[in-house]
């Protein structure tokens, strides 16, 4: 069974829901990564995460997380997850509106 972190929680894929109203559902409004980790050690974190923090104050959105943080979710998914080869995919949206609307904000 995967588990994935969502909303600051970590729980297990079945159980991952998002809003049908959010942004990155929507229109794709999102930054993402990819981190892979080979027997539990991730390849290219620092670049990885230099770059979702690049993209997302380049869109304007704002997560204000550090490296650590970053470092501490992924390091727990990888041991929640088996600690093999795993691919981190890192995705962080502008979150969800009560309506639908093109322009953000």
């Amino acid at each position: 069974m995967s588990i994935v972190y969502l909303n600051d929680a970590y729980l297990p894929m079945a159980e991952a829901k998002i809003s049908p109203m959010d942004r990155g559902f929507l229109f794709g409004d999102g930054i993402y990564e990819v981190v892979p980790s080979y027997n539990g050690q991730m390849i290219g974190f620092v670049p990885h995460i230099d770059r979702m923090n690049n993209g997302m104050e380049a869109v304007g959105i704002e997560l204000g997380w550090s490296h650590q943080q970053w470092k501490d979710v992924c390091d727990n998914l990888i041991e929640k997850n088996g600690s093999g080869n795993l691919s981190l995919y890192l995705h962080v949206s502008r979150g969800a509106d009560t309506k639908r609307f093109h322009a953000y904000p």
